[in-house]
């Protein structure tokens, strides 16, 4: 099967290490220039308490992304012929690349004891208003459970993709991306999932929607290599555990939209199939009004233990 195929079919891609090694070092090193990935871009826990923050705006935006300060280095990911090509039979010839960023799985042994005892468990680690401002042109995660990627778009209609590039060697214990093809099928639902286990490992699972249908779905655990690529429809569950190693997992994450024009293109043959709605007014219920999380249960994070 090729990968366009493979995405309308499964909506899901794995283009394998298709970016060079030596670029992928090249931007690594550049980031691993302007920080250290350690408890030093934390508040202290004083000062958290003291300041009160809440979660929004402190994700990489115009002005705050590490990417900007190296546009030239990306080019050997954007301008790769292999993922060119496939974004162009996906979603035409004037696609658009409308976000990128960096995306830290930050290690559990570099995160301030305080701060794993407030967030153990919780469906979304995203760790953005615990970091001093000054580093959040990066996002840090310490897992996510099994989520869509239309979580932060409400009301959006599924006419874009998601490209995910490793940028160092990823194994079991550096926060693979857990992937669940086939699983949107069942259309936008709202986060967290309901999803139940139904084998020891818990590599099958009953995928139930918003609306009641119900899917028998696998995970895949998407380890790879430096440069190791894949790609995603919207509204196929992905995730990722807790990183049990020593060192950050930095990845490059892209959000690609449809050519405006023409058509049909993959993704339009990959809606056709699916069951579901498109979008969702409601795409997540586990944050307050101020971004904080109100739900304490994370499937990934649980498997991940057991796992290690």
């Amino acid at each position: 099967m090729d990968f366009t195929s493979e995405f309308i079919e499964h909506g899901y891609s794995e283009l394998g290490s298709i970016i060079p090694q030596a670029s992928c070092a090249k931007i690594l090193n550049t980031v691993h220039d302007t920080r250290k990935f350690d408890s030093s871009l934390f508040f202290d826990e004083a000062e958290f308490e003291r300041l009160n923050p809440d979660a929004f705006n402190k994700n990489p935006r115009p002005g705050s992304n590490v990417l900007e300060h190296f546009p030239e280095e990306l080019n050997v990911v954007e301008r790769n012929t292999q993922l060119v090509d496939l974004l162009t039979k996906l979603l035409g010839p004037h696609y658009n690349i409308f976000r990128k960023k960096l995306v830290c799985g930050m290690p559990e042994s570099k995160l301030p004891k305080w701060i794993l005892d407030r967030i153990s468990g919780m469906p979304s680690n995203n760790l953005a208003h615990f970091v001093k401002p000054e580093f959040t042109d990066i996002t840090y995660f310490y897992g996510i459970d099994f989520h869509q990627d239309i979580v932060d778009w409400k009301d959006r209609r599924s006419d874009f993709l998601t490209v995910y590039v490793y940028l160092d060697e990823v194994g079991e214990t550096d926060a693979p991306l857990f992937v669940v093809p086939n699983s949107q099928l069942l259309g936008a639902n709202c986060f967290p999932h309901d999803l139940e286990p139904l084998n020891t490992n818990n590599s099958l699972w009953r995928y139930r929607s918003d609306d009641g249908k119900s899917l028998e779905v696998c995970h895949h655990v998407m380890t790879g290599g430096a440069g190791h690529v894949a790609c995603w429809h919207p509204l196929m569950l992905h995730g990722t555990g807790p990183d049990l190693s020593d060192h950050p997992r930095l990845s490059l994450r892209y959000l690609i939209e449809r050519d405006p024009d023409g058509g049909p293109y993959g993704i339009d043959i990959a809606n056709d199939l699916i069951s579901g709605p498109l979008e969702t007014p409601e795409p997540r219920k586990d944050l307050d009004r101020r971004g904080l999380a109100v739900v304490l249960k994370n499937h990934l994070y649980e498997l991940s233990r057991t796992a290690h």
